[in-house]
């Protein structure tokens, strides 16, 4: 619904810009002298040539208007999701557990190895000791 708001907007917009009312009375005036004889057709170009030359003026600056617009809409956004998307509570302790879990673990492969290692120790002593008999 917002976006279909923001484009009548701009539509809108540029409407006005287009259609500038004072702008085409003026235009209907000349062509009608235009008609008549009264002014050449160098005046009438010249007068359109004016008249686009303000639509295209008036139309890049909204352009640029509304494309900053947007931009600042959109970064605010990308703030607000960030934002949200930083660790909550759950997630921290979600972390802290993990970590807790991993030292455990550590813990116990340290002493898996120590155990690992007394056995070998164990055996190379009693093989020495079946070997000197």
């Amino acid at each position: 619904m917002e976006k279909s708001q923001e484009l009548a907007n701009f539509e809108q917009v540029v409407e006005k810009i287009i259609f500038n009312d004072d702008e085409l009375e003026e235009l209907k005036i000349a062509i009608r002298n235009f008609t008549e004889g009264k002014i050449g057709g160098k005046e009438l170009k010249h007068l359109l040539l004016l008249c686009r030359g303000r639509m295209v003026e008036e139309i890049t600056d909204f352009g640029f208007f509304f494309a900053e617009k947007r931009s600042k809409k959109l970064m605010q956004t990308l703030r607000n999701t960030q934002q949200t998307s930083s660790p909550t509570k759950v997630e921290s302790q979600l972390r802290e557990e993990i970590l807790e879990k991993n030292k455990l673990l550590e813990t116990v492969a340290e002493r898996i190895n120590g155990f690992v290692l007394n056995v070998k120790n164990k055996r190379s002593v009693d093989g020495e000791d079946l070997n000197r008999d």
